[in-house]
């Protein structure tokens, strides 16, 4: 009898089998984060687009106050997004911290910019002269 000498299993080569790296969780994490972002807009806009049961004032005039603060806050919590993905903090810090300002708009950013050690994780380093 002839031996067959067998060679021994890999597996297969393929894009579902191999490890994800560090660069496709990052992906993956700023992709949930633009995914959650729209969804906040997405809220916003339908409570702006609320029907109004008080009509004394101007129509123009409606919920113009409500929108400029909404606004104003928005733009804020973007800022602070900004600021959070450029740190040097590990990943599940700045995920936590994303959170809780996606969660609490206005408290949320407030606890941010108060308890967050800001400058303990600035990744701007001015060149040496």
């Amino acid at each position: 009898q002839q031996r067959r000498t067998q060679l021994p299993k890999t597996k297969p080569h393929h894009i579902f089998f191999t490890r994800p790296t560090s660069t496709s969780r990052n992906t993956a994490i700023m992709m949930n984060l633009v995914l959650a972002l729209l969804l906040q807009l997405s809220m916003f806009m339908l409570a702006e687009a609320a029907p109004m049961t008080v009509q004394s004032a101007k129509p123009w005039q409606a919920g113009t106050g409500g929108g400029i603060i909404g606004f104003i806050v928005l733009v804020l919590d973007i800022i602070a997004w900004i600021e959070i993905f450029k740190s040097n903090r590990p990943v599940p810090n700045k995920v936590l911290w994303a959170l809780v300002v996606f969660l609490f708009p206005v408290v949320g950013m407030i606890i941010y910019y108060l308890f967050s050690n800001r400058q303990a994780h600035n990744t701007y380093e001015p060149i040496p002269a």
